[in-house]
């Protein structure tokens, strides 16, 4: 062997030490934080400080393993250093936007509270952010210039991809070793290495040791990266004709059936774009880096050249359904992330259809438009969920602001309008909005005051047991009184009225049976077919209200039985209220199915509690 070999081999073997230290660092930080969060201490309980570190600490030990050997050092310190500053800010107002200034923080006996963490949305959004941007950062950083040949830009972000999923499929398998192990030891009645797999000091820095590893080894062994990349491109390239087929014909039906039966669906939006990225993909699977040879083959260009244009249509389809959803009932957060997502999809979709009628499937350089598309789409992509996930463009913001312009111009009358969106789904926001409206006077403000002292969150959310065992209870004729049951010429049962809901300590009782002055609608249905009627219990707003099936066990007892599946629309609503439902033949389980305003409800069942041994 070579001294150059030997000093090479030499390199790898301390870069793989470096980058173990900096997992099994990140994992005993990791540790500490949950520790801290689990036994309520410092920074638990300050909720911007914690979210800012859980995110900080998360990703930016992964940026400097994967970093360290690719990107100059210069260039990693830099890129570090933003990155923790970003992730900092981001996970600091991803707090400050939720808190409610005039409630405390909940007590709890152990364990995270959601309260702590950063929002499962901006987990998300700042794992793209940093996909793209360490891509783009690693390919400049590669070509010595700040906009790189297209090429780098594609073995890069291909190259970091696959890692990323072998890393997860490692610690996926990683774990499942360590839990094999652990029941064969139990076999022979020794119980410890399941409980050491079991505690938290153990658990999260193996986990963060074994992606670092995986980091590595997947980093200094490119061909084998390479050699998967190249087995999935051509698998997935090969699905772009069938996928183009179904989407030509899709766009094709829609000229006969016109746009009533994809309204019908309130998920048309969600629907087109999902279409629409696959195209993206697979288009991008087929192209690959535009300088292959030989060219693919003429059924792929063929697909590809087509899904390219089909993708404007695609788009500008979802754009209308979402302007009609707008045009109806204003901006909503989801309404909000979905025109971002249009605003994406249509960088791509009108690239794409540019390349693809400005090109020739026959001609040597098929689509090789989309090369500078997919590059500005990606800065695209950046800013956007930066824009979303701080106070540029917060959707929460957003909302609140067009629900209570909505109301003030007249839009939606006083007792329509959802004071309780503002109150549990506006976070700061929509607190602030309440407390301008209490300080006038008339119906509004005496509904805005009625959210603002309300203290737990009642409408469109299942109660917690420590709130329905906690909270005041009403009399008999009080809860009554607050139960409107259908059809109307019966009666509940006594028994039902009678038992106190508090005592159960059950998940989704209703509100107006356990506590607190909550009006609920109730229907009498026979969901199994025992002869013996059940009662679904309803409370919430017609948009998204909650339900709960009540069945008694022969002796007079009465606990929650099932719940009913989403979604919790307002049609279904006005089908029970109106007395068309019906219930239908039973599910392979054992209880039937529920029909009302043309959605099928099934049943997912509660488990009854049981004493411990």
């Amino acid at each position: 062997m070579s001294d150059d070999e030997d000093a090479a081999g030499a390199g790898v073997r301390g870069l793989g030490a470096m980058r173990l230290v900096i997992g099994l660092t990140q994992g005993l930080l990791l540790y500490l934080l949950y520790h801290a969060g689990d036994s309520h201490q410092w920074p638990s309980g300050q909720p911007m400080v914690f979210a800012a570190l859980a995110l900080v600490l998360t990703f930016v030990p992964l940026i400097v393993i994967e970093g360290a050997g690719n990107l100059r050092a210069a260039t990693l310190w830099f890129w570090t250093f933003g990155a923790a500053v970003l992730l900092a800010g981001l996970g600091a107002y991803d707090r400050w936007r939720l808190w409610l200034p005039d409630l405390p923080a909940p007590a709890h006996g152990g364990g995270l509270t959601p309260g702590d963490l950063p929002s499962a949305g901006l987990f998300f959004s700042v794992a793209a952010i940093l996909f793209i941007s360490h891509t783009l950062i690693q390919a400049g950083d590669s070509d010595g210039k700040p906009i790189a040949r297209y090429r780098t830009y594609f073995d890069t972000g291909w190259k970091l991809g696959v890692q990323l999923a072998l890393a997860g499929l490692f610690v996926g398998v990683f774990w499942g070793v360590l839990e094999l192990g652990a029941s064969l030891f139990e076999l022979i009645k020794l119980h410890g290495p399941r409980e050491l797999i079991g505690k938290p000091w153990f658990a999260i820095p193996a986990s963060a040791l074994a992606a670092a590893a995986a980091l590595h080894l997947t980093d200094v062994r490119a061909k084998l990266v390479a050699g998967i990349r190249m087995v999935a491109l051509a698998l997935l390239s090969w699905l772009l004709p069938l996928a183009t087929l179904v989407i030509v014909g899709f766009l094709v039906s829609i000229l006969f059936t016109g746009f009533a039966p994809l309204w019908e669906t309130r998920s048309a939006t969600a629907l087109l774009l999902s279409a629409a990225a696959v195209l993206v993909i697979l288009i991008n699977t087929a192209w690959q880096n535009g300088e292959g040879e030989p060219m693919p083959p003429f059924l792929l260009r063929l697909g590809g050249s087509i899904a390219a244009v089909a993708l404007a249509p695609l788009v500008a389809i979802a754009a209308y359904a979402l302007a009609l959803r707008i045009g109806q009932h204003g901006w909503s957060e989801e309404r909000i992330v979905a025109a971002a997502a249009i605003l994406i999809a249509a960088c791509y979709a009108f690239g794409y259809a540019a390349a693809a009628l400005s090109g020739s499937v026959l001609r040597a350089h098929w689509l090789r438009g989309i090369a500078p598309v997919n590059v500005a789409t990606a800065f695209v992509t950046i800013l956007v969920l930066i824009a979303l996930n701080s106070p540029i463009a917060d959707p929460m913001r957003i909302a609140v602001s067009s629900q209570v312009a909505r109301l003030e111009s007249g839009k939606v009358a006083a007792d329509k309008f959802d004071y309780a969106y503002l109150r549990w789904n506006g976070g700061r926001f929509g607190h602030e909005a309440l407390v301008q409206m209490a300080a006038k006077t008339g119906a509004v403000a005496a509904k805005a005051k009625d959210a603002l002292a309300s203290t737990t969150r009642i409408t469109g959310v299942r109660l917690g047991v420590a709130e329905i065992a906690t909270g005041e209870r009403l009399g008999v004729a009080e809860i009554a009184a607050q139960i409107t049951l259908y059809p109307k010429s019966q009666l509940l049962p006594p028994s039902l009225l009678h038992q106190d809901w508090r005592a159960e300590r059950q998940a989704y009782t209703p509100p107006c049976l356990g506590y607190g002055r909550v009006h609920c609608d109730a229907f009498v249905v026979d969901m199994n077919g025992d002869g013996r009627n059940e009662y679904l219990f309803v409370w919430g707003s017609d948009a998204n209200w909650m339900g709960a099936f009540l069945g008694e066990d022969g002796q007079g007892h009465w606990s929650v039985v099932g719940t009913p599946s989403w979604p919790h629309c307002k049609a279904a609503l006005d089908g029970l209220r109106a007395g068309q439902y019906a219930v239908v033949a039973p599910d392979p389980l054992k209880w039937r199915a529920l029909e009302a305003g043309n959605s099928r409800f099934s049943v997912d069942p509660v488990q009854a509690r049981q004493s411990c041994p």
